[in-house]
């Protein structure tokens, strides 16, 4: 089944059990890396950067292995650039389910809803949905990576782009108490990581900080 139309799928038997779900994104983790295999929408994926970028619940439960839901509302001012951009979503709460080949885990399957409470009592049966829908084997068959995706990071930006680029790094600089050269850096992996381009998430970061 092609990629899209198995995430599709995915999608609408996720949403039979959780209503108030609105995309989710399949990710790959290994040692050093983990990236975005498939998202369900631009929304999802912008999401996912922004995790990548700055931190969030999908990400910290991919490291520390702590599977579950979280609600925006008590992320207490953790992550203040995901509180802002999922809440500019209409996104309440996610959950972060790992996607195991033999009990090993390769990945996760990050899920956003419109409902604080939208996987309570439903997290068992999202499980069971993510292992009989052959969410490892898009993992496991996965030929994107992260070297394809920054050799393909060489497109020169348009001047409107590029004015998006400079504002957002002048604003990680003071969000992330860092230099522009580290800003940068982390604005380019945090968008390759989650497969959309850079513009896309610097101007994303712009309008999280207008």
């Amino acid at each position: 089944m092609p990629l899209l139309e198995h995430l599709g799928r995915t999608v609408e038997e996720v949403i039979e059990v959780v209503p108030a779900c609105l995309g989710l994104s399949i990710v790959r983790i290994d040692q050093t890396d983990s990236c975005t295999v498939a998202a369900s929408d631009d929304t999802v994926a912008v999401l996912d950067g922004v995790q990548y970028l700055d931190g969030g619940p999908g990400v910290e439960a991919g490291v520390r292995r702590q599977w579950g839901a979280t609600s925006t509302a008590s992320l207490d001012g953790r992550w203040p650039l995901y509180a802002a951009a999922s809440q500019r979503a209409g996104v309440q709460s996610t959950l972060t389910l790992p996607v195991t080949d033999h009990e090993v885990a390769l990945g996760a399957v990050r899920v956003y809803a419109g409902l604080a409470d939208a996987f309570e009592d439903r997290e068992a049966d999202v499980a069971r949905l993510v292992d009989g829908g052959g969410a490892a084997d898009l993992v496991l068959g996965s030929a994107t990576t992260l070297t394809t995706r920054r050799l393909a990071e060489h497109s020169p930006l348009s001047l409107r782009a590029q004015g998006a680029l400079n504002r957002a790094i002048g604003a990680l600089t003071l969000h992330l108490d860092t230099d522009v050269t580290t800003a940068h850096e982390r604005l380019v992996d945090a968008a390759q990581r989650a497969g959309i381009t850079v513009e896309r998430l610097a101007q994303t970061v712009v309008e999280l900080h207008d």
